[in-house]
């Protein structure tokens, strides 16, 4: 066998192996006109997240998100400030593989600037948003941490 666009006639073996595929040029190929790019270096950033942690998909039917949110008192006012979904089956007790990975650990970004202090100051709080309760539900067990 060979691999469709490389006949058999191009290649010294017909078993290819990755390492034969990272210089194109030996297959007979080369790319024309590329601008000489340099190579971008990223330095990563950690941007304040809440941490969650705690709850169990096994309790919960089907997909569901886990949501931050951000009570107002002064408004009287509550704001979403992030979520992460979390794909689920309705029936976790019939998956095998899904019994391997029952605990749940979300990760939502704050704003940049937000300290462990201006979470505690906007009474942030997480809930647990199902099909069933699409308002949500205070889970308990979940755990949220400010890191970053």
């Amino acid at each position: 066998m060979y691999v469709v666009p490389f006949p058999p006639n191009s290649l010294s073996s017909l078993i290819i192996l990755s390492q034969d595929m990272v210089n194109i040029e030996a297959l007979g190929y080369q790319y024309d006109h590329l601008p000489n790019l340099p190579f971008a270096n990223p330095t990563p950033t950690m941007r304040p997240h809440l941490a969650v942690s705690g709850a169990d998909r096994a309790a919960i039917r089907g997909s569901f998100f886990i949501g931050a949110w951000m009570e107002d008192p002064a408004h009287g006012v509550k704001h979403l400030i992030g979520a992460e979904a979390v794909l689920s089956r309705w029936h976790v007790a019939g998956c095998a593989n899904c019994q391997n990975h029952l605990a749940i650990q979300a990760h939502i970004p704050l704003p940049e600037a937000w300290t462990e202090d201006d979470v505690q100051k906007a009474r942030v709080y997480v809930r647990l948003h199902t099909r069933d309760q699409p308002e949500g539900i205070e889970k308990l067990g979940m755990r949220m941490i400010v890191k970053g």
